[in-house]
C-alpha cells in the first residue's frame, strides 16, 4: 500500500492532467451522493448524504423570485425565552457576504427549481475545485493530493458555496509565490467578501511586511485589498445599508443548537445568544493575540515572521472558538495542508474526524443518535490540535519554490540597496 501511494505522489507530481482528472472524480463522486435529493428533497434535514444548503436556500430564501440580493429585509424575533433570537431573512436576502450572494444570484438565473439548481450549483463550482488543485499543484506537487483526493472534497464540496473562498485563498497563495503581493492581496479580499476568513492571512502577512520594513508594500497591499473590498460591498451598501449588513446581523442571531457542531453548544447551551456571540469573538480575539505573539516571539530566533503558519491558525482557531462549525468547512484548511508541511499522520486523523462527523451527520444521524455527540467533540479537539500543528508546521515547498518571497526592505524605507523586484 505504501508502495503504490509513494507511486501515486509521484506521478501525481508530474502529471497535471492526472491530478485534475482525480479531483474531477472527486467531485463526481460527490455529486452522486446528492443525486437522491434530485426527485424529493425532505424539508427536515435527511439521514442521507444528499442534504445541502443549495437546495434548502433555493426554498427559504426564495431565489425562484431572482431577486438580486441584498435588497431584501432581516429581521429578529425572540426565540424561547430571555434575549435569545432568531434571523428571519425575507426575500432578495442570504446570509452570506457579497461575492457568495452574487454567485447565488447568478446560478439561480439558470435554474428553474430546487432540483436543475443543484445541478446549474455543482456545474458552476466544480471549475474552482479544478483550479484550486492547478494552483496548489504549481505550489506544492507532491501533497496536491490531500486536496484532490481529500473525503472532504466528495463529501462536502456541493453542500454549500465554501469552494469559492478556498480557490481565492489558493490564487492569493500562488500570487504571493509569484511575488505578486498586489494580486494576492486582491485574491484574500475576494475571498473574504465570500467567506470572512480569507482576510484573516491580512493580518499576519501585513505585519511580516512591516516588521521586514517593507512599509511600501505594507501600504500597497493594505490598500489592494481595502479597494476591492469596498469595490465589492460598496455598491450594496450605499443601495441598501441594512440588507447589506443582513448577513452578519443573520449569523449573530443563528441558535446554539446541534446543528452548530460547536464548542458552544457544550460549554454553554443554555446562555443567551448575545452571550455566545461575546464569548466567542473574545475566545477568537485572544487566541489571535497568543498566535501572533508566539509568531514574533519566534521571529527573534528565526529573523522572520512566518506569516502563513500563523495565518492557518489563525483560521484553524476560528474554526474552533466560532460559533458555528459546519462539516464543509474542512475545505477551508485544505490548501493549508497542502502548502505547509503537516505531518501525514496529522493529515489522516484530520481527515478520519472529518469523514466521521460528516457520516455520522449525513447518514447515521437516526440509526446511531448518540454518536453524535463523539462526533462532534472528536471534530472539536482534532481541528485545536491542528491549530497547533499549522503554527509549528514547516514550510512543504523547496527553498527555491516558497509561497512567500522576500525581496527585503523596500528601497524607499532603508535608503540604500538595489531596487527590491516589483511585487505587482
Amino acid at each position: 500500500m505504501d508502495r503504490f501511494a509513494a507511486a501515486l505522489v509521484d506521478r501525481a507530481a508530474r502529471s497535471l492532467p492526472l491530478v485534475l482528472w482525480l479531483t474531477l472524480g472527486s467531485l463526481v463522486l460527490g455529486f452522486a451522493t446528492k443525486t437522491p435529493c434530485l426527485s424529493s428533497y425532505p424539508a427536515r434535514h435527511p439521514p442521507t448524504g444528499c442534504f445541502n444548503d443549495i437546495q434548502l436556500l433555493w426554498d427559504t430564501r426564495h431565489l425562484a423570485q431572482h431577486l438580486l440580493p441584498y435588497q431584501g429585509t432581516v429581521t429578529t424575533v425572540p426565540f424561547r425565552q430571555g434575549d435569545t433570537i432568531n434571523a428571519v431573512l425575507a426575500a432578495g436576502q442570504v446570509e452570506y457576504p457579497v461575492v457568495t450572494g452574487l454567485f447565488i444570484w447568478l446560478t439561480s438565473l439558470l435554474a428553474s427549481g430546487r432540483a436543475g439548481y443543484l445541478v446549474v450549483s455543482a456545474l458552476a463550482l466544480a471549475p474552482f475545485a479544478l483550479l484550486t488543485s492547478r494552483v496548489l499543484h504549481s505550489l506544492a506537487p507532491r501533497r496536491v493530493l490531500v486536496f484532490a483526493l481529500a473525503p472532504a472534497v466528495a463529501g462536502e464540496a456541493f453542500i454549500n458555496w465554501d469552494l469559492l473562498p478556498v480557490t481565492a485563498t489558493a490564487v492569493g497563495l500562488w500570487a504571493w509565490h509569484r511575488g505578486r503581493a498586489g494580486a494576492a492581496a486582491a485574491a484574500l479580499a475576494v475571498g473574504a467578501s465570500a467567506k470572512l476568513w480569507p482576510g484573516f492571512l491580512l493580518v499576519p502577512l501585513l505585519l511580516h511586511l512591516l516588521l521586514e520594513g517593507r512599509r511600501t508594500t505594507a501600504v500597497r497591499v493594505f490598500g489592494v485589498a481595502a479597494a476591492t473590498t469596498a469595490v465589492l460591498n460598496g455598491p450594496f451598501l450605499i443601495a441598501n445599508a441594512a440588507g447589506w449588513a443582513g448577513p452578519f446581523v443573520a449569523q449573530s442571531a443563528r441558535q446554539n443548537d446541534v446543528t452548530t457542531n460547536s464548542l458552544w453548544f457544550f460549554l454553554a447551551r443554555h446562555s443567551p445568544i448575545s452571550a455566545i456571540n461575546v464569548m466567542s469573538l473574545a475566545a477568537v480575539l485572544a487566541a489571535w493575540t497568543v498566535l501572533l505573539l508566539v509568531g514574533m516571539r519566534r521571529r527573534r530566533a528565526s529573523g522572520v515572521l512566518a506569516w502563513l503558519q500563523v495565518g492557518a491558525a489563525m483560521v484553524s482557531s476560528y474554526v474552533v472558538l466560532g460559533r458555528a462549525d459546519s462539516p464543509q468547512y474542512t475545505l477551508c484548511l485544505l490548501p493549508f495542508l497542502v502548502v505547509l508541511a503537516v505531518p501525514r499522520r496529522w493529515v489522516t486523523v484530520f481527515l478520519l474526524s472529518d469523514a466521521w462527523l460528516w457520516l455520522q451527520w449525513s447518514y447515521l444521524h437516526r440509526l446511531t443518535r448518540w454518536a453524535m455527540p463523539p462526533a462532534q467533540v472528536t471534530r472539536i479537539l482534532v481541528v485545536a490540535c491542528m491549530t497547533l500543528v499549522l503554527l509549528n508546521a514547516a514550510n512543504a515547498l523547496s527553498s527555491a519554490n516558497t509561497p512567500a518571497p522576500d525581496p527585503g526592505p523596500d528601497p524607499a524605507t532603508t535608503g540604500h540597496g538595489s531596487p527590491a523586484p516589483q511585487q505587482d
